[in-house]
């Protein structure tokens, strides 16, 4: 599973300025939407700001993450480089699991937001 957000994540690689650069500006948009910014009276740019902020976000962190995974150590590697190896893995499928939990979450929260912001 590790080897397969590797490769997501390194497909995000040449969108990586990209996505700091949308991450920006969502959060100028969302500071004018909050400030009562004459430029922006209503806020109908703030529920698209906060969507934008957040997954851009969020695959701007996954791209950074899972870019580098540790590299299985030899059979005749010392105890600290296999226990080193067992503590990186296991923290990256940990923090693997807590991706795919805040992924889910963050679509459920572009349904309801998107569903709120069409209502209104």
């Amino acid at each position: 599973m590790i080897e397969r957000l590797r490769l997501i994540a390194t497909h995000l690689l040449p969108f990586r300025l990209a996505l700091v650069l949308i991450a920006l500006l969502a959060f100028g948009v969302l500071l004018l939407s909050l400030l009562e910014d004459p430029w922006l009276a209503h806020d109908e740019f703030l529920i698209p700001a906060v969507l934008c902020f957040t997954w851009s976000i969020t695959l701007l962190g996954f791209s950074v993450l899972f870019t580098h995974i540790p590299v299985r150590p030899a059979t005749g590697s010392g105890w600290r480089t296999r226990l080193s190896y067992k503590v990186q893995h296991t923290t990256l499928w940990l923090l693997s699991l807590l991706m795919v939990a805040l992924g889910g979450a963050l679509i459920l929260l572009t349904f309801e937001l998107l569903r709120v912001g069409t209502v209104g």
